[in-house]
């Protein structure tokens, strides 16, 4: 015996039910993919997803790279509005140079705090601005903010950056 025969709602609207709950899970988050190329050949694959308060990079070697190279690097941000990181995690795994970090973002104290995983890797902490970003949410607040141009702060391994944008085309 068929268990929609004896369910409280008919076939039809359980479906519908399935259908709105998968589509409605596929619009909460967005993915991306790319690829990197070198000389003509596809190297490195990298696909970043944001569902909206976590943003997820990670980006691979190709097959064919791996010749060369392996990469195999994770980022992952917990962010609040406008892409403003208040945790982030850092795995590179390349050949000869590994790091394994987290960042933790104190906006009120204008603070960072970098803990390393790895014993080669000192554990520091550094000044920040209230509008510092990591490169990747820097990127996902720009494609939102075309509009209005304005300067970021872009940390990079605990060194804060400047950067203006504007829209060429």
């Amino acid at each position: 015996m068929c268990a929609l025969k004896n369910s409280i709602l008919p076939p039809t609207k359980i479906s519908f039910i399935i259908v709105f709950f998968l589509l409605s899970i596929w619009l909460w988050a967005e993915k991306l993919t790319m690829t990197i190329n070198y000389l003509g050949l596809n190297v490195t694959d990298v696909i970043m997803e944001d569902d909206g308060q976590v943003l997820t990079v990670t980006a691979k070697s190709t097959r064919l790279a791996e010749i060369a190279a392996v990469m195999d690097n994770q980022y992952i941000s917990e962010y609040t509005s406008d892409y403003l990181p208040v945790t982030r995690y850092k795995k590179i795994l390349q050949n000869k140079y590994n790091e394994d970090r987290i960042i933790e973002y104190d906006r009120k104290q204008l603070m960072a705090t970098r803990t390393s995983k790895l014993a080669t890797d000192p554990d520091t902490t550094y000044p920040i601005y209230a509008e510092s970003r990591d490169f990747f949410t820097a990127l996902f607040y720009i494609r939102y903010h075309l509009e209005t141009p304005q300067k970021l702060y872009l940390d990079a391994n605990g060194l804060i950056w400047s950067a203006e944008y504007r829209i060429v085309e």
